[in-house]
């Protein structure tokens, strides 16, 4: 018989910081790392690798310079991506509280021309998500002048971003989603939302329409510390 190995330290420190959480004794944010060794009498390096795995569950989030924070997102809703809207709210493990958006009308360039073919016009549109009034990430959309609504230049801030985030997806057959690592700088984009020491992903959305073309790229830039990417498969007596 093989004998279980000892459970190493860092995994019982986890499982006593999670009991404190999970029992309140923490409010909104767990002590620093020095009071951490003391409460629990063993060293950094410890502590350490337990505050990744409680980042790795989801169960602590951190903020450069003011330390970890409980994950208190816990939606009991059950979809991820494969739901057509949104694939920033629905990949991210905080919540957005608000967003700022953008939006201009633009000749046709030799990038909207790579992605859409010859068109002559296209809408581009850029929304920055926040969470506790500070943006944790972005999305960059362009869609061609057909699939734009009339008149939608009047639209306000919440009727931009409900076409952007739902109504877009009603014109869509196909959607094909590819991610990785984004190799833009932060001083690339407007609004700063990470250093150039944080890793942040890419998540590239493309629709097309029965004709197989694509009509709208949703482009969505998320620091890895926010990340949660969650897709609901099926087996065939499900999917029946």
């Amino acid at each position: 018989m093989v004998r279980m190995p000892i459970v190493p330290k860092y995994v019982q420190i986890y499982n006593k910081i999670l009991n404190k959480i999970e029992n309140a004794e923490y409010s909104h944010k767990i002590p620093s790392e020095n009071q951490l060794t003391q409460d629990f009498n063993c060293s950094r390096v410890t502590i350490r690798s337990a505050l990744a795995l409680l980042k790795e569950d989801k169960v602590i989030y951190s903020v450069k310079g003011e330390g970890n924070f409980i994950n208190r997102n816990k939606s009991s809703s059950s979809t991820g991506i494969e739901v057509n809207s949104s694939l920033f709210t629905s990949s991210c493990n905080v919540t957005v509280d608000s967003n700022d958006i953008a939006m201009k009308c633009n000749d046709g360039t030799a990038y909207s021309k790579k992605v859409f073919g010859n068109t002559k016009r296209y809408g581009s549109f850029n929304v920055w998500f926040k969470h506790n009034d500070q943006v944790i990430g972005n999305e960059f959309s362009i869609i061609t002048d057909a699939a734009l609504p009339d008149g939608f230049e009047k639209y306000d801030k919440v009727a931009l971003k409900h076409f952007i985030s739902h109504k877009i997806y009603q014109n869509a057959a196909h959607i094909q989603v590819n991610m990785q690592q984004s190799l833009r700088k932060a001083n690339t984009f407007h609004h700063k939302f990470f250093s150039n020491d944080d890793v942040v992903m890419l998540i590239e959305e493309n629709l097309n329409n029965k004709e197989g073309q694509t009509f709208a790229q949703n482009k969505y830039y998320i620091p890895l510390k926010y990340l949660l990417v969650k897709l609901n498969k099926y087996g065939n007596s499900l999917s029946q």
